[in-house]
């Protein structure tokens, strides 16, 4: 038992040491580091006896080892009532040995029950949130997974499942499942498509696998807090490199921070869920994810082939030399020799003294010092529009560390204030229907006022046109792009179109699919810059006729018209 906690505690520990050392390396690396390092220390044990031995652990008699045993063994011959101990005597019994090792064997196994209890608990409530859940049907939400999947490459069907409750997260390995809350047939497409590429990178990645080996693994061995640090790395770099995933999809930081940080803050219940369910809004090092998120310098390369093959042969490397080790056969001799005779002499007692000491004078209690008070900080600031005039009745939201929140709005004059802030790193957030949400960082320090100004920019505006025609779809029909929508800006409406006619050749061929086109709102009102952003060439011809010719009124700010960039959608749908 002591040999195989040697290894494995070695194994994981140079794992934890390199990955310390990987600052400049990306989470996705790192998380294999770890992983590479789980596998090994807990298969070094198993696979030892299947290896050819490389040598033994020795003791040496003048060692460490023999200065310990020379002082057990002064402990276990001292006998308070005799004055030596002869070498003739009955020799120390095995049985004080014997049951301090059963001892810390129930002790161990009373840890694993324990452990084994709360998987079976987990297990249990895996198993009533999946009757409480049923399958999620919104074709939004269907059409953006099998998007996502195609884009990971992901060839494992997935399960979206609806919970009754505030849940967000994924498990499963063979049939994995997605746990979405009540409220997310409401949420907007951008945020479906950043919540489900961030979850099926989860599934992609086994991550939910490995971070149910390293729950098994902890609880062999919750006497190792290596295990436990192991464990917490793991959770962290998987969360990392799933937020490098959603980035490197071409999603904005800031978006992703803002949205992710929404998330948190409505669903406080998603994570008390069991430790290897991957939630996404997890609160736990929230704050270290929206620094690297917003931080453009790191590394979010994914993990190639090549890199991973590398990490798997030195983790061989270090896992198999480890393994091989064998414990002694023969105890040495230090444990097998005679006891010393011992002669222990005992100093004769003093007399007793028949005058009573003086009582020692009681210390005077030091005088109680004045707590000095925290110093409370302010945040004030204005919100302004792109043309430099102040925006009221703006919602301001302030988010802490713990997850406490403060909101406030905009006066007529376009001011804000937070008063009596404790110092900290806090995210700022401003929100206005028919402007893009913008955040901000800001750090309170000393009680020291901070001053942080806002300029909101303009949504973008989407309009959205279903053309039908009888007829047969083509085999492999073309499966819809993202398209992005922007703020609703009331002022900027679609008072003329001219509905697009469906190609007759097109038609003829069952082609079927979606036209993005994105062009600008001028200030007549009239579209101008149209171009396509993706689409089939035959169908786009057709839409880019009809839409050319459509009339808007203008979007007004401040009194004023200003232009503004429009998305819109065209899907040609044959109807049998």
């Amino acid at each position: 038992m002591i040999l195989a906690i040697v290894q494995s505690s070695s194994i994981l520990a140079i794992a934890l040491i390199s990955v310390a050392f990987m600052r400049r390396r990306s989470a996705a690396a790192r998380h294999a580091v770890l992983t590479v390092g789980l596998f090994g220390s807990l298969a070094a044990p198993l696979v030892g006896s299947l290896l050819p031995d490389l040598g033994s652990i020795r003791f040496a008699p003048d060692g460490l080892y023999a200065r310990i045993q020379d002082q057990a063994e002064l402990l276990e011959n001292h006998d308070p009532d005799r004055t030596s101990v002869k070498s003739n005597g009955a020799s120390p019994s095995a049985e004080p040995s014997q049951a301090s090792a059963a001892m810390s064997f129930w002790v161990w196994l009373a840890g694993i029950g324990v452990a084994a209890a709360v998987l079976l608990a987990a297990i249990g409530r895996i198993l009533w949130m999946t009757s409480r859940s049923e399958p999620l049907r919104d074709a939004r939400w269907l059409s953006a997974a099998s998007g996502v999947s195609r884009d990971l490459a992901l060839k494992r069907a997935v399960r979206l499942l609806k919970h009754s409750g505030d849940v967000l997260g994924t498990l499963g390995f063979v049939r994995p499942r997605i746990f979405l809350p009540r409220d997310a047939d409401r949420w907007s497409d951008e945020r479906i498509r950043i919540v489900l590429t961030h979850e099926l990178a989860h599934v992609q990645r086994f991550d939910w696998l490995v971070q149910l080996l390293a729950e098994i693994g902890r609880a062999v061995y919750w006497f190792n807090p290596l295990f436990w640090l192991a464990c917490r790395r793991l959770r962290i770099e998987s969360e990392h490199a799933c937020d490098d995933v959603v980035l490197n999809a071409g999603f904005d930081a800031r978006d992703y921070a803002a949205h992710l940080l929404e998330i948190a803050r409505e669903l406080k219940h998603s994570g008390r869920m069991w430790a290897p369910v991957m939630s996404m809004s997890r609160a736990p090092n929230l704050e270290r994810r929206f620094i690297a998120m917003l931080n453009p310098s790191l590394n979010r390369r994914s993990l190639t082939r090549a890199a991973l093959l590398a990490i798997c042969v030195l983790g061989l490397g270090v896992t198999l030399p480890l393994a091989a080790m064998r414990a002694p056969e023969e105890l040495p001799p230090l444990l097998t020799a005679a006891p010393k005779v011992l002669t222990v002499a005992h100093a004769a007692p003093e007399p007793e003294t028949t005058q009573p000491l003086p009582p020692a004078p009681k210390p005077k209690p030091a005088p109680m010092q004045p707590v000095p008070a925290q110093a409370l900080g302010d945040l004030t600031g204005t919100v302004s529009d792109p043309s430099g005039a102040v925006v009221p009745g703006v919602r301001l939201t302030l988010t802490g560390i713990d997850q406490s929140f403060e909101e406030a709005k905009t006066d007529e004059a376009g001011r804000y204030e937070f008063r009596g802030l404790r110092d900290g790193l806090y995210l700022l957030s401003a929100n206005l229907p028919g402007f893009v949400s913008a955040s901000r960082r800001v750090e309170i320090s000393s009680g020291q006022p901070v001053r942080l100004n806002f300029t909101l920019t303009l949504g973008s505006v989407a309009q959205a046109v279903q053309v039908s025609a009888v007829g047969l779809r083509a085999p492999a029909p073309v499966e819809p792009r993202r398209i992005r929508v922007g703020g609703n800006v009331v002022a900027a409406r679609l008072v003329s179109a001219v509905k697009p006619v469906y190609p007759a050749d097109a038609r003829a061929a069952g082609i079927v699919g979606m036209v993005n086109l994105q062009g600008i709102i001028g200030v007549d009102g009239t579209l101008t810059g149209l171009r396509v952003l993706s689409g089939n060439r035959t169908l786009t011809e057709a839409a880019m006729e009809a839409v050319r010719q459509w009339r808007y009124q203008p979007t007004m700010l401040n009194g004023e018209p200003v232009e503004v960039i429009t998305d819109i959608a065209v899907e040609f749908e044959l109807v049998q």
